[in-house]
């Protein structure tokens, strides 16, 4: 008898040590996504992260899909849930892709150049009065005047502080900013403190890992994917965590993006997999592409 309970209790202990190499701790976090303009993206993205993994889950109603990236295999992986498929993205693809995009560009130099002069030539005998109803229909208009259009880099956006102390959801005391572009507003930015949320810079860890994998493809990408995941002052313009974003399209809000909570939690090694029970297809990411020489 005392026999096996000892054996049952070395079953339980190598169970529980099991559960403790499979299982690794990280936080959770719920964003709730909102648009006043297109309610089809309305929905849900639950993030999953470790020192070396992360996962989103993106539920809306024109999006059913998730991303995995995998920093110690330097490895990133999405499934289209509604359409049965994934491709998995390495970096020997994210090189590929930037040789394309070299022998592109100056391609997609002579062709923006080519549209900013017949712009001109039809704006030269144009009244002042014509040239506003253009700009009327054509926002972006002094943008791509100026060489800011299509391919060309986005003006980088400046934020100031407008209130302090505000409740957003479930956290209070949050920071407001404001994000502006060519003078134009195109982001509002609710931010708290990592104490706040009981989490630590180096719980994002995987973000700057994530950065230098996309890397790959740039230095450009590299220090756009960096300032996206980063919450550093320095990098992304305003001090903080944030808990709201409003991005504004035109001088009017098109999505709103809130985090509804965050949480500590074990995840299982295949939460950062494919998800073997949606028999999902695996697509090459270069399909349907033309061959570069």
């Amino acid at each position: 008898m005392k026999s096996t309970r000892m054996y049952c209790a070395m079953a339980l202990m190598m169970i529980a040590m099991s559960l403790t190499v499979f299982a690794q701790s990280g936080l959770k976090v719920v964003q709730e996504i909102n648009s006043p303009v297109d309610p089809s993206e309305n929905g849900t993205v639950n993030i999953g992260i470790t020192q070396d993994k992360v996962v989103f889950t993106t539920k809306t109603g024109k999006d059913n899909s998730i991303a995995g990236f995998r920093g110690d295999q330097k490895r990133m992986w999405i499934a289209d849930l509604k359409k049965g498929y994934y491709q998995e993205i390495t970096e020997a693809d994210l090189q590929k892709i930037k040789s394309m995009r070299d022998q592109m560009q100056p391609q997609m130099n002579d062709y923006q150049s080519m549209l900013q002069q017949k712009m001109k030539d039809a704006m030269k005998d144009m009244s002042e009065e014509d040239k506003q109803k253009m700009k009327q229909h054509m926002p972006n208009m002094d943008k791509m005047m100026q060489g800011q259009g299509p391919g060309m880099d986005a003006a980088q956006t400046e934020y100031k502080q407008v209130a302090s102390g505000v409740t957003v959801g479930n956290f209070s005391n949050c920071t407001q900013y404001a994000g502006f572009a060519n003078g134009e507003k195109v982001e509002e930015v609710w931010t708290v403190p990592y104490s706040a949320l009981k989490v630590q810079e180096s719980d994002f860890q995987v973000f700057k890992t994530m950065a230098d994998f996309f890397g790959a493809m740039g230095n450009d990408i590299k220090d756009k994917m960096g300032s996206a995941f980063s919450f550093d002052s320095e990098d992304q313009g305003y001090e903080g965590v944030p808990v709201k974003q409003v991005q504004y399209r035109n001088g009017k809000p098109y999505r709103i993006e809130t985090v509804k909570s965050v949480s500590r939690e074990n995840f299982s090694a295949g939460s950062f997999e494919v998800p073997k029970d949606a028999n999902l297809k695996k697509r090459d990411m270069f399909e349907g592409m033309p061959e570069m020489k």
